[in-house]
């Protein structure tokens, strides 16, 4: 489990992701992004050397229950995942 401490960058645009990209920022959060967007966007952090966290509620095209949440770990590669929802937080912790 990651132990975070201080402030996190919270990304709603690609503006700001760029910028954050630039940082010494260790750790990216992404809200609101679109599914297809995704991908291209968590591969060009991690090749930044940045660790990137997703919001799973909030990514447009994903449906928040176990199949989407496999689909972000397992497939999308994110380091974290931030949730309102316990059964979400509960089947990621299964898959990590």
């Amino acid at each position: 489990m990651i132990k975070l401490q201080g402030v996190i960058p919270a990304v709603r645009n690609m503006k700001d992701f760029d910028r954050i990209l630039n940082s010494k920022q260790k750790y990216i959060i992404l809200l609101e992004t679109r599914l297809s967007l995704l991908r291209h966007a968590v591969k060009y952090a991690q090749k930044m050397d940045k660790q990137v966290l997703v919001h799973a509620d909030l990514i447009q095209g994903l449906k928040s229950d176990e199949f989407g949440i496999e689909f972000l770990l397992r497939d999308i590669k994110v380091d974290g995942l931030i949730s309102t929802r316990s059964n979400v937080i509960s089947h990621a912790k299964k898959i990590k």
